[in-house]
């Protein structure tokens, strides 16, 4: 089974790769300290930049944030003065990207490359960034990342993060080639655990496995949640279990404050019926996120795998409303509704129907029943939903 994607782990990933990373920084997580020096310690020689950035480093001063708050408005000014300056408005726009302030540094990156026609591959490149950014299935990112291999075919940089686009809309095969482009170039640690993504939406698991083994060699307490959830999954399909559960025990140890790596490991242990080493999994996940919609989802599983179905029917219809949000997955919902439909259909429908209910979400609950019903009956003898399913299968929902 594949693991997906999503769209927004863009910068969980960009992050996974900067440790490994040179040349052109567009971390959109730097911090205003490292910015600062960045600019300052790099003064462009032309001017009105020179000029200008050079009074900014001789006023220094504590206020970090302040002061690139007054460069930042000073760059504008200048722009307005110098409409036609295409070094400004690049350098500029790349500013305000690192500050994330994204439609800002679009409009003077869109300036400088389709208005001014920068001759330099950095700046479309920042600008198919950005444009990914604000609309990840936009299909102009691709035609600037084009146009920036036009001026640097060999660009590193470029490639890196055209294959990282490519990762983030799910064109997986099209990420790999990047990636391996990116290797033939530069061969860092930091492309290999990105690369390992692209294998696992090809469903690769060995070479995946490989890669982000690779880069955890290096940087062994890497701060990815995302890298070791994986890598954890991808185990578990090459049948290499242990290796799986020490991986979200490390993933526990690395990241206390996200239970996700708890729930996992109840995902494992509940197959096998180890009763301890559930209630184990999901008391570490309830103290570090009681008010979670996951793990009250888990929670409430855990109880009507022992019995009590009174905590599912309780939270069902507001894990139902907080999915409509988006603050929990609808898949992660179903699968309460799976066990419920498993083991208390009757009780269920009886909940459904009682006045606290009005009679159209009583509808709704009760059609919503009996499909889940019609597609458990297969499973009628099981007595959890997760015996119906592999752990990969349920993993996948954590990525």
């Amino acid at each position: 089974m594949k693991i997906l994607l999503k769209a927004c782990v863009l910068l969980v990933l960009l992050q996974a790769s900067l440790q490994a990373k040179d040349g052109l920084n567009i971390d959109p997580s730097v911090s205003d300290e490292d910015l600062y020096a960045e600019i300052f310690n790099n003064i462009p020689t032309s001017e009105p930049l020179q000029g200008t950035l050079t009074k900014f480093r001789a006023q220094g001063g504590a206020d970090v944030s302040g002061t690139l708050d007054q460069l930042s408005w000073q760059l504008e000014v200048l722009c307005l003065s110098y409409p036609e300056n295409m070094e400004l408005h690049a350098y500029t726009g790349w500013i305000f990207f690192m500050r994330r302030k994204y439609s800002k540094s679009y409009a003077y990156l869109e300036k400088a490359c389709l208005e001014l026609n920068s001759p330099r591959c950095n700046d479309w490149c920042r600008l198919a960034v950005v444009e990914g950014m604000q609309n990840p299935q936009s299909p102009k990112q691709w035609q600037y990342f084009e146009k920036a291999l036009g001026f640097n075919p060999n660009d590193y940089n470029t490639v890196f993060l055209r294959g990282l686009a490519f990762l983030r809309a799910g064109e997986f095969q099209k990420a790999l080639d990047d990636f391996n482009r990116g290797i033939e170039i530069n061969d860092n640690v930091g492309i290999h655990a990105l690369r390992g993504f692209a294998y696992c939406g090809l469903g690769s698991v060995p070479q995946a496995i490989e890669d982000f083994e690779k880069y955890l060699a290096v940087f062994p307490n890497a701060p990815q949640p995302l890298l070791f959830k994986a890598l954890a999954t991808c185990y578990w399909q090459n049948e290499q279990y242990t290796r799986s559960l020490e991986t979200l025990k490390k993933g526990e140890t690395l990241f206390p404050e996200n239970p996700d790596f708890s729930l996992m490991c109840y995902v494992i242990y509940l197959p096998y019926q180890n009763a301890k080493e559930c209630q184990n999994s999901i008391d570490r996940s309830v103290k570090i996120a009681p008010d979670a919609p996951k793990v009250q989802l888990f929670d409430s599983l855990w109880e009507a795998y022992n019995g009590n179905s009174a905590p599912g029917l309780k939270i069902l219809p507001r894990l139902e409303a907080q999915a409509d949000e988006g603050l929990i997955s609808h898949s992660f919902v179903d699968l309460l509704w799976k066990e419920l439909a498993l083991q208390y259909y009757d009780q269920t429908a009886r909940h459904f129907q009682s006045p606290e209910f009005s009679k159209e979400d009583s509808g709704r609950f009760l059609k919503k029943l009996e499909a889940t019903r019609e597609e458990m009956k297969p499973f009628s003898n099981y007595k959890t939903v997760f015996q119906t399913m592999d752990c990969d299968e349920v993993f996948s929902l954590f990525m």
